[in-house]
């Protein structure tokens, strides 16, 4: 059982990464995590609909302090690193997710996610960008899902040079056709 931190949202999350590890995430029942963080069902529903929910919420707050993490770097390249290194963290379970009956709704999920990063990072490291808002939404929507197969790919590779990967999808967004 999990020791009880005052954010019960936060703890039924950490109690899903645990059970996560051991299982797949098909197999994974509101009353394992339930038991796992030594709550009732209904403590769980009262902050989630289903686990579906519980991951949604679990992907957002792992942007929102990517973003707020990132966005304090000066250097472009340092920013995109971290959002990498995060990736790289939790690829084993962004692949356990993408092997679930739900991969095309967590797909879609991990997409949104890198689509408010770049849209962020783009207006945070280029303020002087003069795109339009559509024209930023599709090319944010072309590079997110061209960078979650790159990070699916890839994070995976214990050699993996983060710097040089960050330097690389820092070029592809900020200077396209350079490089």
């Amino acid at each position: 059982m999990i020791a009880m931190p005052i954010d019960t949202k936060q703890a039924i999350a950490d109690a899903f990464r645990l059970l996560m590890v051991k299982k797949e995430f098909d197999k994974i029942t509101v009353k394992d995590i339930s038991d796992v963080c030594g709550i009732a069902r209904q403590s769980f529903y009262y902050h989630f609909q289903n686990t579906l929910d519980l991951v949604e919420w679990i992907v957002e707050q792992s942007i929102r302090d990517t973003i707020r993490r990132t966005l304090e770097e000066e250097d472009p390249v340092a920013s995109i690193e971290h959002f990498v290194l995060n990736a790289v963290n939790h690829h084993g379970l962004m692949l356990k997710l993408r092997s679930s009956q739900h991969h095309e709704h967590f797909q879609f999920i991990f997409v949104q996610a890198v689509e408010t990063y770049l849209a962020e990072f783009l207006r945070h490291s280029q303020p002087e960008l003069t795109t339009g808002l559509n024209d930023l939404k599709t090319a944010c929507q072309f590079y997110a899902c061209g960078i979650v197969g790159l990070l699916l790919l890839r994070c995976g590779d214990r050699n993996l040079d983060t710097k040089k990967l960050a330097r690389q999808i820092c070029l592809l967004i900020t200077k396209p056709g350079e490089g």
